[in-house]
């Protein structure tokens, strides 16, 4: 006897999120002058988190350790009055990182963030979060390929009517992650069958494409999310189509909840991972 059940299935988590502040530092390829660079995605009611480093080399791939920044001040301000000046977190392993503790952003305020460290001259980048985009229609439907192996294929189709604001130019990101729960089965001395699920859920790669001919689209940095601008539907209620797929070993995973992150974002951060796309592809 089993009691072993292995369903398939997908479950839609959609999300909104009003994003964004990016400072990006131009500088001559070959210069040797290190400056403070700010990173930072704020959220509507979300503590402000900010991220100092170093600046790098135009061929350099990956950060190191020894080019965040730990012994810096970073305060974030609303026109001149000082909100709060932030306290570092996560020093370790992980990035560390300047948090808020009592302050959080409001949706259409401009707030600056102001950095400095020994040894930098300082930094500051303006921003703010624009209102969240309207979904009026939303639409998901998937099929499963087998190859008569354990690996398995799902494809999916995904369609949503955005509503744009015609007061403003904005820039969106949409942002696909894929969750798989691990499962193991065990068998007892009386050929008994139970099974036991990782509830850390990993993630997948996807492959999304966008496929109904928006143009201003870029994949920044990998095929799990667009970038869009609404320079071909400033104004309207535009539908926009994607397709995916992923690949999962069915024999020790099944498919969690597929979220999708409907970003509305500020011109900087579109500028940033537009110029992070074009550095990864070899275009100057």
């Amino acid at each position: 006897m089993s009691r072993f059940v292995h369903p398939l299935f997908l479950s839609i988590l959609l999300m909104f999120v009003c994003t964004s502040c990016e400072r990006v530092i131009e500088t001559d390829i070959g210069s040797s002058v290190k400056k403070l660079v700010i990173s930072s995605n704020f959220t509507a009611d979300h503590p402000v988190k900010v991220v100092l480093t170093k600046s790098r080399s135009f061929n350099s791939s990956e950060l190191n350790i020894d080019q965040y920044i730990t012994n810096g001040t970073v305060e974030i301000l609303k026109g001149d009055v000082l909100l709060e000046e932030l306290v570092i977190t996560d020093i370790g392993h992980h990035a560390p990182v300047y948090s808020s503790i009592d302050f959080t952003p409001e949706v259409g305020v401009v707030y600056t963030i102001v950095a400095s460290a020994p040894g930098y001259e300082t930094a500051s980048a303006s921003s703010f979060i624009p209102k969240s985009a309207s979904i009026d229609n939303f639409n998901f439907d998937n099929n499963v390929e087998t190859d008569g192996t354990i690996f398995k294929t799902v494809n999916f189709n995904l369609n949503l009517n955005l509503q744009d604001d015609i007061e403003e130019d904005n820039f969106y990101h949409l942002v696909l992650r894929q969750r798989l729960t691990e499962f193991n089965v065990i068998t007892d001395e009386n050929g008994l069958s139970d099974t036991t699920f990782d509830i850390n859920n990993t993630m997948v790669d996807l492959d999304v494409v966008l496929t109904n001919g928006l143009l201003h689209t870029i994949l920044p940095t990998n095929n799990e999310s667009i970038l869009l601008t609404d320079e071909e539907f400033d104004g309207e209620n535009v539908l926009i189509q994607l397709n995916g797929r992923f690949r999962f070993n069915s024999s020790t995973h099944i498919p969690g909840s597929l979220s999708i992150e409907i970003r509305t974002v500020s011109q900087a951060y579109y500028n940033y991972y537009y110029s992070v796309y074009n550095q990864n592809q070899g275009i100057n």
